[in-house]
């Protein structure tokens, strides 16, 4: 239950950039193999719909897809009516950014939550000045908060108190939220090319702790433990608490469904 469809397949972003007809025929394999039950659904860009569908073979196949949109409502709304006339395609989420460096978050963020479709909305919000107001509408308007855990510099990996802070920001209202970027390994680790990176383990165990009522020098700590064993002691455990988690914090999207699946084996967390 931990982690049933805990990682959205981002196979055609940054930094896999699998090709769109490889990627549509990996994610479904990914249906028969053993670890079918932690892949969510298939993140598409929006303008890339069309080229996605033509990769659905069989006239009853049906591929559950996130349609990944910019700042701009208006892509949300083009793309869901071509998967309205598009039978092959079932959205099931909707994924776009508050635009970076707006001189009020909050205001955006309700502009934006007018205008967003029923289906289940996910707006990133990034760690700038307003930053809370914009958590204060999504939870308003019953949508959803997104995190950017990496990128391709170091500076797109927020450090762990920046994280630690959304966490509780979410969990304290009320807001569920996902992740993306960065969260390929189950444990913090470090490359020499890019500092840090988050463990999405570690990241359930501080929605855990936050749940919990954890301080944000404790949800640091969580966060920062690079120690397997200590980091998966502090998952949840009974059925309860693993189900908050999972209503808080919805998962990932992660250009690799291989790799954070082997991560889960080595660890002995998936079965």
């Amino acid at each position: 239950m931990l982690f049933d469809a805990l990682i959205d397949d981002a196979a055609v972003f940054p930094p896999g950039n699998a090709a769109m007809p490889a990627a549509v025929r990996a994610h479904v394999r990914h249906a028969g193999t053993r670890y079918a039950a932690v892949v969510g659904r298939f993140l598409c860009p929006a303008a890339r719909l069309p080229e996605c569908a033509a990769q659905v073979s069989g006239p009853d196949t049906r591929l559950g897809v996130g349609v990944i949109a910019g700042t701009e409502p208006a892509d949300v709304e083009a793309a869901l009516d071509f998967a309205a006339r598009t039978p092959a395609l079932v959205p099931q989420a909707v994924e776009i950014a508050l635009p970076r460096d707006v001189a009020r978050p909050g205001r955006a963020a309700r502009q934006l939550a007018t205008v967003l479709p029923e289906l289940p909305s996910y707006v990133e919000v990034a760690r700038q000045s307003g930053w809370r107001d914009a958590l204060d509408v999504l939870a308003e308007y019953r949508r959803y908060a997104k995190l950017r855990t990496g990128g391709p510099t170091p500076q797109h990996i927020p450090p762990a108190a920046g994280v630690a802070a959304f966490v509780a920001g979410c969990v304290e209202r009320s807001l569920p939220f996902k992740c993306t970027g960065g969260l390929h390994r189950a444990v913090r680790w470090q490359d020499p090319a890019l500092g840090w990176h988050h463990g999405f383990v570690n990241v359930l165990g501080a929605v855990a702790a936050a749940l919990q009522g954890a301080s944000s020098g404790e949800l640091v700590d969580v966060l920062e433990q690079t120690s397997a064993t200590r980091a998966v002691e502090a998952l949840p455990a009974s059925a309860a608490e693993i189900r908050a988690v999972r209503e808080a914090f919805h998962g990932f999207g992660s250009c690799s469904i291989v790799e954070p699946v082997e991560d889960l084996e080595r660890l002995g967390l998936l079965r």
